[in-house]
């Protein structure tokens, strides 16, 4: 019910977004999945948890979405859109990764597992 509240009390395009579920959340914004007008399949919504009031915290958004702009990687997802709601909260749409769920305990294992395979005859040579 907390996340529809949040999105229910939005204004502009943020509020015709329908919510799926929510992907994470940090100390900054939390990231859903939602379907979004104009896209035919879900996407990932990053939304601060708090408007937008000081020029440090704009300046750490702007500085995240430069960076994302300027990556071409399959591993990375893209920015499809972003802004400042009418609630003077930042926003950024961007693809929605299909993969392994990092929290869930086997995905963690399968990483840890392909890193110790890497290691074979070098052992733990990979300094830096």
């Amino acid at each position: 019910l907390q996340v529809n509240r949040e999105l229910s009390d939005a204004q502009g395009l943020l509020a015709t977004m329908l919510v799926i579920l929510v992907i994470g959340t940090g100390t900054f914004a939390r990231v859903y999945e939602v379907r979004a007008p104009g896209y035919d399949r879900p996407v990932a919504l990053k939304l601060s948890r708090e408007p937008v009031e000081s020029e440090a915290t704009a300046l750490r958004a702007l500085r995240e979405i430069r960076i994302l702009e300027s990556l071409n990687n399959p591993h990375v997802v893209r920015i499809l859109d972003h802004g400042m709601g009418e609630d003077e909260r930042w926003y950024m749409l961007m693809e929605l990764l299909q993969g392994a769920d990092l929290e869930a305990g086997d995905a963690h294992h399968d990483v840890l597992a392909t890193t110790d395979q890497g290691r074979g005859a070098h052992g733990n040579s990979a300094q830096v």
